[in-house]
């Protein structure tokens, strides 16, 4: 029998901001009600199929195919983890393999 717990934070990772994105808008029919950032250039598949309420980007200097992107150090994550084992040793043929349960949280920011 056993148990262990995780936990792993961490702070000043880097990720992208792109700053030329259009404003985000919901298209119609979209039952997830996500906002959408489409942009004109973007495709689906082949032969290409233009994405339904695709946007302009805002920088009109790079045309839609460039886009402005800076790195920024301000993401945090967080990872939990409670793991409880339980092994039966009482079988027939010598131990059996271990029983577990584990309890996960992520946080990402």
């Amino acid at each position: 029998m056993g148990a262990s717990y995780d936990y792993v934070r961490t702070t000043r990772l880097n990720f992208n901001l792109d700053h030329d994105l259009p404003t985000p808008v919901i298209r119609p029919g979209d039952a997830s009600q996500r906002p959408f950032f489409g942009i004109v250039a973007s495709t689906i598949g082949s032969p290409a199929v233009p994405l339904i309420g695709a946007q302009n980007r805002p920088i009109t200097t790079f045309g839609n195919t460039g886009y402005v992107q800076v790195r920024e150090p301000g993401a945090k994550s967080e990872y939990q983890a409670l793991v409880f084992r339980a092994q039966d040793c009482t079988g027939e043929h010598g131990p059996q393999p271990a029983q577990r349960f584990a309890t996960r949280h992520r946080l990402g920011q």
